[in-house]
């Protein structure tokens, strides 16, 4: 894949990405198609009210602690960027 230059300061990022970008889709595939073969998706995006689940906590048993919505409070008021809220 080629990449045009001629609008970029940042001549190494670029070289960098040009490099890599191939891993780095290869990479996002396997963790998406992951994603949707063990339900993860699914269970995140059910719109169904007769099945009410917790979405803060798919997402920390997905990714640990780390990744409570409450975590993000701080910078949600900081960045003045109101996340919407998981329901």
């Amino acid at each position: 894949m080629s990449m045009d230059k001629s609008r970029t300061s940042n001549e190494e990022a670029l070289d960098f990405v040009s490099k890599f970008n191939e891993i780095y889709f290869q990479t996002f595939t396997y963790h998406l198609s992951s994603f949707v073969k063990d339900g993860f998706l699914k269970d995140l995006f059910e719109k169904n009210p007769s099945v009410p689940k917790d979405k803060a906590q798919i997402l920390i048993e997905r990714f640990g602690e780390t990744a409570d919505p409450a975590n993000f409070t701080s910078q949600a008021q900081a960045t003045n960027i109101n996340p919407p809220p998981f329901r």
